[in-house]
């Protein structure tokens, strides 16, 4: 698996990358009078403006099936480009191991289950996840692992604090602040406060150079881990050249929101950065209305998929302070020039209220026993040093949003986390050909302080 220039593997297995070439135009506007789904008037509950084809607010779980394959009989495989989602499972295609033959056939890996008669029924099996090697004898579906107490991969006491390497550009500083008032989606349960900053160490043309951001979240026994609230960190576009007209993506650390122009391209093309709403609600404090995402329970199970249809909000009074101080910028700023639209003053939020139907599905991925990072044969993290039974959870969320009868995949996150410390490893970004990483370095974690030199637990090298 590629992590920035580093390899990872989990175990003895090898990660492959899943390839999902998956392009999403989308249209802007809507009928006049009517808003888009993603903005509500603020006197309305959002369950009054549900899309019209039955998708509705909730959280609901699934468990998928992993499927033991005879290792004399078949491989895994990486994808190929353009593979149809359907055949790639937990980074991997299942085919016949002639596929990886000299002058083989590409379709015995576009189409694996059109080849072999077993392979046609394990891929048509609807609960399908992942696949394990094993010998003939053990062939069949399986439910994956389980680890419990979740709250231990997220130790949440005040004080733990976490420096990761993010692609060797941004050092991310993270901690707890402490216990902190429940948003709308925590009442009724212990909700922390991890505060981000995030620390430019290359160029002086990422801007901002430094910038924080909150995260508020459970993770306790009998709650399993759940996010309520986090500030809406956009992707960001940078120049190489002062002088130069190029725009490339900073590639920054961020939670889960837009990736850049999601919602549409600029109004004005010269922009930099663009006039979008990703652009324009940088940085703002949001939360979510409803229902929290869901990581996963009390228990985490390989296998484990959390599908959470919620609303994300930002303030209004938040916002109105950001559209009024934009609106005094040339060209408008990121939120565009004002524009005349009913009592209010700007196209892009017609009622000066922004809230976002969006799409989280956690899958619980893995359950290893140890993670290892490499740069060329160079292991540059070792999380933990000495393998253990369900050491290390595996979890990705993606993050789709729901507009003009479209469901649209904006954001992607792989997270690592090892047991008693925290995310030691985080994947992030839509393409697969540009997706960042990160590594953890040092932490402080329950009075204990572990560091790259004397760390008896994880190895971390630069």
């Amino acid at each position: 698996m590629s992590l920035g220039g580093s390899r990872l593997r989990a175990g003895n297995w090898s990660a492959l990358l899943v390839a999902l070439g998956l392009v999403f135009a989308l249209g802007s506007g809507c009928k006049d009078g009517v808003p888009p789904y993603e903005v509500i008037p603020e006197e309305a509950a959002p369950e009054d403006y549900l899309p019209p084809d039955g998708v509705a607010p909730g959280i609901t779980h699934d468990l998928g099936l992993i499927y033991r394959f005879d290792r004399t009989r078949f491989r895994l495989f990486f994808p190929l480009s353009g593979t149809e989602p359907r055949f790639i499972r937990r980074d991997s295609v299942l085919a016949l191991t002639s596929a990886g033959n000299p002058g083989a056939p590409q379709s015995l890996l576009y189409r694996p289950d059109l080849s072999d008669p077993v392979l046609a029924e394990v891929y048509a099996n609807p609960r399908l996840f992942g696949f394990l090697a094993t010998d003939a004898a053990q062939v069949g579906f399986v439910e994956g692992g389980t680890v419990a107490d979740a709250y231990r991969y997220f130790p949440t006491q005040a004080g733990n604090s976490w420096e990761t390497n993010h692609l060797d550009q941004w050092v991310v500083y993270d901690s707890v602040i402490g216990p902190a008032p429940a948003p709308p989606t925590g009442a009724g349960m212990p909700v922390f406060q991890l505060r981000t900053r995030c620390e430019n160490i290359t160029t002086n043309l990422y801007q901002p150079a430094t910038y924080a951001a909150d995260l508020f979240a459970t993770a306790a026994a009998g709650h399993g881990i759940q996010f309520h609230a986090w500030d809406l960190v956009s992707e960001r576009e940078y120049k190489p050249d002062p002088e130069s007209s190029a725009r490339l993506l900073q590639r920054n650390p961020r939670f889960l929101w837009l990736s850049i122009q999601s919602l549409g391209l600029s109004q004005d093309p010269q922009a930099s950065p663009p006039v979008t709403i990703d652009q324009c609600l940088d940085q703002l404090p949001a939360h979510l209305n409803l229902f929290p995402v869901r990581l996963c329970g009390d228990a985490i199970q390989e296998g484990d998929i959390y599908t959470t249809w919620t609303y994300l909000e930002v303030p209004d009074d938040v916002l109105r302070e950001r559209l009024d101080s934009e609106a005094q910028l040339e060209r408008g700023g990121r939120c565009g020039q004002p524009t005349a639209v009913g009592r209010d003053t700007l196209s892009m939020f017609p009622t000066r209220s922004f809230r976002l139907l969006c799409k989280f599905e956690s899958r619980a991925e893995r359950i290893v026993n140890q993670i290892e990072v490499k740069r060329q044969s160079e292991t540059v993290g070792l999380y933990p040093i000495t393998p253990a039974p369900g050491a290390v959870v595996e979890f990705r969320i993606t993050m789709s949003i729901y507009r003009e009868g479209q469901e649209t995949l904006v954001q992607f996150l792989e997270l690592w986390y090892l047991r008693d410390i925290g995310q030691v490893v985080r994947r992030q970004g839509l393409n697969p050909r540009t997706r960042t990483s990160a590594r953890l370095k040092r932490c402080r974690v329950d009075g204990v302080v572990y560091e790259p030199q004397t760390n008896p637990v994880f190895l971390y090298r630069d």
